[in-house]
């Protein structure tokens, strides 16, 4: 139910447009589609963070058959650069 919900096309377009969401796409040498993707989020901090300037990693997905090759990796470290760039005072990663 989660996914047929989440992933709609209408969905996506959403959260892509939305100012408050920042989408990264991994891809590797050779294929023309995505292999990963994370998506970072604002102003969505929850109460036991208070005050602090947060940001949320709300997605980071990597193609079962890539994974183990570094691209979840490179997805986080791009994550933590923006949130350091970005002068967030905490990132954290929502789940389920």
């Amino acid at each position: 139910a989660y996914m047929a919900s989440a992933f709609t096309q209408d969905q996506l377009l959403k959260e892509i447009q939305s100012p408050s969401s920042v989408f990264l796409m991994a891809y590797v040498p050779g294929q023309d589609n995505p292999v990963g993707y994370t998506k970072l989020r604002m102003g969505k901090t929850p109460k036991e963070l208070k005050e602090a300037k947060a940001i949320e990693i709300h997605r980071i997905y990597v193609l079962q058959e890539m994974i183990g090759q570094g691209i979840g990796k490179a997805l986080m470290e791009r994550c933590l650069e923006i949130a350091q760039r970005e002068n967030y005072e905490v990132i954290w990663l929502g789940v389920w």
